[in-house]
C-alpha cells in the first residue's frame, strides 16, 4: 500500500507540472478571436536605452506583456529582451554582457532593434507583421512539453529550478540544447530613446551561454534540476526564470515556460 501510495502521488506531480504548461503564471484574458493557442511561443527582442528605433517594437510587446489582448493569446508569449551597447552605454547589457552579447552573435544580429520568434528571426519590425507570426505559431503544438517548478530561499537566494521534458513522437533535432535565464521587470532608466521602464530584461543564463547539451527520447519524460544563487542587484520580487529547448544548429526553438521566483 505505501509503495502505490508514493507512486500515485507521483504521477499527480508530473501531472500538475505539464498543467501548467498550459497557461502562464499570469491571468487568461479573452482571445482577440475565436483560434486557438495550442502552445507557448517565446519572443525574443534585441534591444538597447539609446537604440533610436527600439521603442515603437518594444511598446507593443509591453501591450502583451500587459495582457492587453493583443494576440490570440497574450498569457501564452513568453518575452526575453537582450540589451546591447550598439548605442552607447547601456547598464543592462553592462550587468551581464557575456550572455547578451552570445544571444547577438548566435543569431547574426549586429543592430537593434531586432526581434526572433521561436529561434526564427523576424523582419524589420511592422507591428502587423510581427502580429501575424506570432499568432500563426501560437496556434501550433510545440514537440517538446516543458514543465517548470522552481523553490527559491529569500535570506540565501538560493534557488532550484525543477524542469520536465517530454519530446512527442513528432520528434525533434537531435542537437538540442536546455537554456534556463533570468528575466526581471520594472527596472527603471531612462536612456536617450525616452523609455522609462524596462520589462522581461535578461539579468543571467543559469546554463551555459550556449546552453546545455541534452537528448530527449519520444515519449519518454525527462527531469533536469538546476540549483543557483541569484546574482546581486536582481529583485527577486520582480523576476522570472525562462526555460527552453533550441537546436543548436537549426534555431528553432521546440518548446519554452516561464515560472515567478
Amino acid at each position: 500500500m505505501k509503495k502505490l501510495t508514493l507512486t500515485i502521488i507521483g504521477l499527480f506531480l508530473i501531472s500538475v507540472m505539464f498543467y501548467s504548461c498550459e497557461s502562464n503564471d499570469n491571468p487568461i484574458t479573452q482571445n482577440i478571436s475565436n483560434k486557438k493557442s495550442q502552445s507557448k511561443v517565446l519572443m525574443e527582442f534585441f534591444t538597447a536605452v539609446n537604440c533610436p528605433n527600439c521603442p515603437p517594437p518594444g511598446h507593443f510587446l509591453d501591450l502583451i506583456d500587459s495582457l492587453k489582448g493583443v494576440s490570440i493569446n497574450d498569457t501564452n508569449i513568453v518575452i526575453v529582451r537582450y540589451h546591447s551597447n550598439y548605442n552607447g552605454y547601456d547598464p543592462y547589457y553592462l550587468f551581464n554582457p557575456t550572455g547578451s552579447a552570445a544571444r547577438h552573435n548566435y543569431y547574426g544580429y549586429l543592430w537593434n532593434p531586432a526581434g526572433t520568434l521561436m529561434g526564427v528571426n523576424l523582419p524589420n519590425y511592422d507591428q502587423s507583421v510581427w502580429l501575424n507570426n506570432i499568432n500563426t505559431s501560437l496556434e501550433k503544438k510545440n514537440p517538446v512539453e516543458v514543465g517548470v517548478a522552481n523553490t527559491y530561499d529569500t535570506a540565501s537566494r538560493n534557488g532550484t529550478v525543477n524542469i520536465s521534458l517530454k519530446q512527442s513522437s513528432t520528434g525533434s533535432d537531435n542537437d538540442l540544447k536546455l537554456f534556463v535565464l533570468v528575466t526581471e521587470n520594472e527596472l527603471a532608466y531612462t536612456g536617450t530613446n525616452g523609455e522609462k521602464v524596462h520589462q522581461n530584461t535578461y539579468r543571467d543564463m543559469l546554463t551555459n551561454i550556449a546552453g546545455d547539451a541534452i537528448t530527449l527520447q519520444p515519449g519518454v519524460l525527462m527531469n533536469v534540476d538546476k540549483s543557483y544563487t541569484l546574482k546581486t542587484g536582481i529583485n527577486p520580487q520582480n523576476s522570472h526564470i525562462v526555460v527552453f529547448i533550441q537546436s543548436q544548429n537549426g534555431k528553432t526553438v521546440y518548446g519554452v515556460e516561464r515560472i515567478k521566483i
